[in-house]
Parts: C-alpha cells; sequence; structure tokens
C-alpha cells in the first residue's frame, strides 16, 4: 500500500489494531505500508479492502497476494482445515 508520508504511523496503528489484520509494517522501496490479512473469502478480502479506505484518506492499494494454503506456520505442520498436525522444529 502507499500511505502518504504524514498519515503513515497514524494509517500503522489504526490498521494493525483491525482484527483481520495479522502484520502491519513500514516499509521502503515503491510503497510504504505492508498489510497482512486473513480473511475467508474474495468478498471478505474486498469488503476489508474498501474498509481500509474508508479509514486511512489518500491510501492506495498498490498490488495483492493471495495464499489459498498455508501448509506450515511457526513451526507447525498444519492439517488442510488450519488445526496443528505435528511440530517441526526451526533449525537455528
Amino acid at each position: 500500500m502507499n500511505v502518504p508520508a504524514d498519515r503513515l504511523d497514524d494509517a500503522a496503528r489504526e490498521l494493525s489494531a483491525l482484527p483481520d489484520v495479522r502484520l502491519c509494517a513500514a516499509v521502503t522501496g515503491n510503497c510504504n505500508l505492508l498489510v497482512s490479512v486473513w480473511s475467508r473469502s474474495a468478498e471478505e478480502t474486498a469488503r476489508l479492502e474498501g474498509h481500509f479506505g474508508e479509514r486511512i484518506p489518500g491510501l492506495t492499494i498498490t498490488a495483492r497476494t493471495v495464499t489459498l494454503r498455508t501448509v506450515k506456520r511457526m513451526g507447525q505442520l498444519l492439517h488442510p482445515d488450519g488445526t496443528a498436525a505435528e511440530h517441526i522444529p526451526l533449525e537455528m
């Protein structure tokens, strides 16, 4: 996303407080704000994007990436329903 520089801190604070948002971070490059959300459908994603635009004046969504299924999260191999199947230690 791109947010006016003078609104970046407020935008990050506001978006990170939303329950669907899993990650909200200021970044460098062509865009200045990265937001990761969990949603259950394309319709819900579109609703969230509209909600973001209403809450943050000047916000522009510049790219979208969809992950249909998460296989592993935080060292846990996941069943198709999202529940933990087994723990796979992270190597350091």
